[in-house]
């Protein structure tokens, strides 16, 4: 194996710098589980993580834990075992930070055996419970609701409030997820209720019409074209 010099340190640091831009948790990070096992995320769904199916024991470890290829972009790729994905919302920063093993060819040259290998400050997570997550949307739906309460749309059945724009998917139980989008009003005896707003109530109502209503629909239009028709093209009597 290829040890690392001056030239390696040149590649990493660049590496370094452009993975440090990279906001929230990345592939090669820490993660507290709920059982209080350390392990590393391995691969990046968006919506959620897959962490490595076990805590790493070395630079170029074959097993759980797997080995993290640095890229020239500052991802990186994840070789090894994967677990069950984390909602990305039960991740929670921490001030702590952990050094991590990763590789990358020696002089940036791909080819066999030319992995140098080396150790970089990653940051750490923790996830917290589901329960605890689940209070915690259950506390910002109420501060919502509560911001929106003197912005009234309409008096339907009971009073119902509209919420400010929310463009951010925040995190709900399986049962009941739902992305809360502009124009859309929410039950505040139910939040997990979402109502149409005034803009989709008549498009809603046409896309529950019947096909026979659909069809007398469309016939009263011809109809109505055609007497126009008929007026337009009949010479008025003097």
């Amino acid at each position: 194996m290829p040890e690392f010099d001056e030239r390696d340190g040149e590649i990493l640091a660049e590496r370094q710098l452009r993975r440090e831009r990279i906001t929230g948790p990345r592939v090669g990070d820490f993660v507290w589980m709920t059982d209080g096992e350390l392990r590393r995320f391995a691969h990046h769904w968006g919506d959620r993580i897959q962490p490595t199916s076990g805590p790493s024991k070395g630079p170029r470890d074959i097993g759980a834990g797997g080995s993290f290829h640095l890229c020239r972009n500052g991802g990186v790729e994840h070789s090894g075992g994967l677990d069950q994905g984390i909602p990305i919302d039960r991740l929670r920063p921490t001030e702590e930070t952990q050094d991590g093993w990763f590789w990358f060819f020696h002089h940036d040259s791909a080819r066999a055996h030319n992995g140098v290998n080396f150790k970089i400050p990653c940051r750490v997570y923790k996830v917290i419970p589901e329960s605890e997550a689940a209070a915690e949307w259950a506390r910002k739906q109420g501060e919502a609701l509560a911001a929106g309460a003197g912005h009234r749309d309409h008096d339907r059945v009971g009073e119902l409030a509209k919420l400010e724009p929310i463009t951010e998917r925040v995190w709900m139980p399986d049962e009941v997820r739902a992305i809360v989008e502009y124009n859309k009003t929410v039950d505040p005896r139910d939040p997990r209720r979402l109502l149409p707003g005034p803009l989709q109530g008549r498009r809603a109502r046409l896309r529950a019409r019947r096909p026979w209503q659909v069809r007398m629909a469309a016939r009263q239009k011809r109809l109505r074209s055609a007497r126009r028709r008929f007026r337009r093209n009949t010479p008025r009597s003097k």
